[in-house]
């Protein structure tokens, strides 16, 4: 996908970078870009801001992207991705989401 076409409320270069988004851009430059990002048939970034701030700020044409408009597809995707941050995330900067009862 073109990072040209992913919308956002607010441009990813001027977005805070912390700790665990510096964390996760060290992963992507040793390791690639593991996880697409998740976008609606819109255009709209679902999740991956950190993947997508990266590659904004690398200066990328191109970003992998999954294409869903089906809520129950996007959390199982974020569930997902957020277990694979989890091998390589410190314990501090895991944000843990809680199962719905």
């Amino acid at each position: 996908m073109k990072l040209s076409d992913v919308k956002t409320g607010s441009d990813p270069k001027q977005w805070a970078i912390c700790d665990r988004q510096r964390l996760i851009h060290t992963h992507i430059h040793e390791h690639g870009m593991v996880n697409p990002i998740v976008v609606d048939s819109e255009g709209n970034l679902q999740f991956g801001g950190c993947r997508l701030q990266y590659a904004v700020l690398k200066g990328w044409d191109q970003i992998n992207a999954i294409v869903s408009d089906d809520p129950r597809e996007v959390k199982k995707l974020q569930d997902e991705q957020s277990l694979f941050e989890y091998t390589f995330l410190e314990d501090q900067y895991i944000e843990r989401k809680q199962q719905e009862q």
